[in-house]
């Protein structure tokens, strides 16, 4: 890696199974840190993994709503984009959370999309500047 490269991190990177009903459970500790309840808006990257090499197979952005749990259903049309099974392992990154209110401001409108679509696909150069935008928005 080139020395002027910087590294971009999510807030959160975490590995979970899909469960019955095509479910995600958002670990504790995640929960805990971030306050994240029910009806939380939660951006993501999920990753489809190889399990062989532990490399991203495919990857999506979305947005979705935590239920009281702290979990969210898998949407059929990334099920079918990333050929995600029950038992399956993914890799998540949790880019920022949001109120309804967050979503409506100027500031987020790039989100709203995701209430109407659901989700778009991205390659590895787009991920990099969806983090790095969050970058310039936290500082």
């Amino acid at each position: 890696m080139p020395e002027n490269q910087q590294i971009i991190e999510p807030l959160a990177k975490f590995h979970v199974p899909v469960i019955s009903k095509f479910r995600v459970v958002i670990p504790e500790g995640e929960k805990e840190l971030f306050g994240l309840n029910k009806g939380t808006y939660i951006e993501i990257i999920i990753r489809k993994i190889n399990p062989s090499n532990f490399k991203p197979l495919k990857r999506v952005h979305t947005l979705v709503k935590l239920t009281s749990r702290g979990m969210f259903t898998i949407n059929k049309q990334i099920r079918q984009e990333l050929d995600i099974e029950i038992g399956d392992i993914l890799e998540i990154l949790l880019i920022n959370y949001y109120t309804l209110e967050d979503l409506v401001k100027d500031e987020y409108k790039h989100l709203l999309h995701f209430v109407e679509n659901g989700f778009e696909i991205i390659d590895e150069h787009q991920e990099r500047e969806i983090l790095n935008m969050h970058v310039r928005r936290v500082g």
